[in-house]
Formats: structure tokens, C-alpha cells, sequence
């Protein structure tokens, strides 16, 4: 008589990171908005829609562009955090963009193993090894990202030289595939790009297509690998 045994059944280390990010990400958010806002802008609204309106504006930075109260109501600090939700984005495998949830954990991740003199070795988290080479991948994606955004604003700010901080939310925007906008200063349903010349439409689209198809493809497209065989001697420089 054959004894068959049933697997125990567990999460990948990809699953588990992605949902608990999601869940922080979202407590955090929709705790913020209601604690920051809930006076200010949502301050028309009992407890309980304040509360499923908090979560939905927590959750739709990262995921899509609706909003079901306008985000050019809110303060420049929270503001900011929406920003920051865009830049981090959905999780790999979605149709979101940013540059995901799993690069940012793996980043920090990173800085922890690091601080604690643990240099040049694999991180360990979860009873889990990730390969250090994720980690060069991680904080190659979040450098490309920081570059596309600090680029895109200085063009629009040189090209059409409008609000500072519409441009900003609207690159973070166009970074994240999200669609939120500081709205138009012209046309009451059209978003801040309306404001936009040609060229700086140009360039929002640019951002969305390079989000979507992913910074590293298109630097890996623009650029021919070209591996060493060769070494020069180490020499260690001062850092920090």
C-alpha cells in the first residue's frame, strides 16, 4: 500500500512580499488621508464616507485614475504621498506602472543587510534568500526612474515653464500609468497636459510608454551589452 503524502502548500516569496506591501501600502495611505484630510477636504463627509473614501484614494494611485474626490483639493504633503504612491506603482505581472512594489522592498531590503555589515551577500528575509543580483536589478530600476521623472520635469519646465508643482504631479503621473491630474487652469474636465504644448504632450507620452514597457528593456534596447574580459586593479574611493 503506497503512502501519499500532500505537500504542505505556501506562498512564493513573490506573493508574499507583493501582498503584504499592498496591505501596508494601503493602510498607511488611506490612514493618512483620513487623519491629514479629514478636516480640510473631507471635512463635508460623515466617518464612514470619509473612511471608504480615504481607502479608495489610497489604493487608486497605484492602480488607476479614478478618484471620487478631486486631488487638486488636497494639501501639498499629501499631495506628495500620492506622488510617492505613483513612483512605487502596482506589482509586477499588473498592468500598473511604477516601478513596482517588489523593486522598493528589495531595496530596502538591500539597506538593511547592508547596515548591518552583511556587504556583498545575498538578503535574507521571510526564512527566504533573494540573489544579490535582484538587488543591483532593484536599485538600477528605482535610479532609471528617479532620472526619467527629474528629466521630464526639467524639459516642461523649460519648454512651457508652468506650475512646478502640477508638472511634477502630472510627470509622477504619466510615470505610474495613473491618469491623476492637478486639472487643467483652462478647461474644467481636461487634465493639467490640456495646458501643455505639443512637445510636452510629447513628452508625457514618452514617460508613459518607457513606464510601460520598462525602464531597463529600453535602456537594454538603447544600449549594446558589452561584457569585460578583463579587470583593472580595485582601488576603494570614500563614499558618504
Amino acid at each position: 500500500m503506497t503512502l501519499i503524502k500532500h505537500a504542505k502548500k505556501q506562498l512564493s516569496l513573490h506573493a508574499i512580499i507583493v501582498l503584504r506591501t499592498t496591505l501596508v501600502l494601503i493602510v498607511i495611505g488611506a490612514v493618512f488621508i483620513l487623519l491629514y484630510e479629514g478636516m480640510t477636504s473631507l471635512s463635508h463627509l460623515s466617518f464612514g464616507p470619509k473612511l471608504i473614501v480615504s481607502f479608495f484614494q489610497a489604493i487608486t494611485p497605484r492602480t488607476a485614475d479614478f478618484n471620487t474626490i478631486g486631488v487638486a483639493t488636497f494639501a501639498p504633503l499629501m499631495l506628495v504621498m500620492i506622488m510617492v504612491f505613483m513612483f512605487i506603482g502596482a506589482s509586477p505581472g499588473g498592468t500598473g506602472g511604477g516601478i513596482k512594489t517588489t523593486t522598493i522592498v528589495v531595496i530596502f531590503k538591500w539597506m538593511k543587510e547592508m547596515l548591518l555589515g552583511r556587504y556583498g551577500t545575498d538578503i535574507t528575509t521571510f526564512k527566504r534568500t533573494i540573489p544579490i543580483e535582484q538587488a543591483y536589478r532593484a536599485f538600477v530600476i528605482f535610479g532609471l526612474g528617479i532620472a526619467t521623472v527629474f528629466c521630464g520635469f526639467c524639459l516642461i519646465m523649460l519648454i512651457d515653464n508652468p506650475p512646478p508643482l502640477k508638472v511634477l504631479f502630472e510627470v509622477f503621473s504619466a510615470l505610474g500609468t495613473v491618469g491623476l491630474s492637478l486639472g487643467s487652469g483652462t478647461h474644467a474636465f481636461c487634465s493639467f497636459s490640456y495646458d501643455l504644448s505639443g512637445i510636452s504632450k510629447l513628452i508625457i507620452t514618452l514617460i508613459i510608454i518607457i513606464s510601460r514597457v520598462g525602464t531597463i528593456t529600453i535602456g537594454g534596447a538603447l544600449l549594446k551589452p558589452h561584457p569585460l574580459d578583463y579587470k583593472f586593479p580595485e582601488e576603494p574611493v570614500a563614499v558618504g
